[in-house]
């Protein structure tokens, strides 16, 4: 069988979908592990951050269309279970860094906050004090 036959058959097109889904895989991994490096840096830039989310965002979502191409053409239950599977895993790890994206950036703005109130705090006891002198 020749290589165009071959794509033809259920089982060529299988492995096609298959190396799709490895590569779709691999650029999510990619990206989630970028935003990791981002989220851990110490510069905190919600900017880059934000833009690597929806990388990782768009990443899963081409990942999840793959695996769910795979799922229409497998036949075997037990193999359409592990590749159903994979759908939560992405979505669970996407979550996770959703999660530690709103953490960072939720306890960084609270501490901004944090930090101008007492700023303003100071101000106020600094006019008060002038105000009694």
């Amino acid at each position: 069988m020749n290589d165009k036959q071959e794509e033809d058959t259920p089982q060529g097109n299988l492995v096609e979908l298959k190396v799709k889904k490895s590569r779709c895989k691999a650029a999510f991994i990619g990206a989630r592990n970028k935003m990791k490096e981002i989220l851990s840096d110490h510069t905190q830039n919600k900017d880059l951050a934000k833009e690597s989310l929806d990388k990782v965002r768009e990443a899963m979502e081409m990942a999840v269309h793959s695996v769910k191409n795979i799922a229409l053409v497998v036949k075997d239950s037990t193999e359409l279970a592990s590749t159903l599977n994979e759908i939560d895993i992405f979505e669970k790890q996407y979550d996770e860094l959703v999660s530690s994206y709103d953490e960072v950036f939720t306890v960084s703005s609270k501490s901004d906050l944090d930090h101008e109130s007492n700023h303003d705090d100071g101000r106020k006891s600094d006019s008060a004090l002038g105000r009694d002198m």
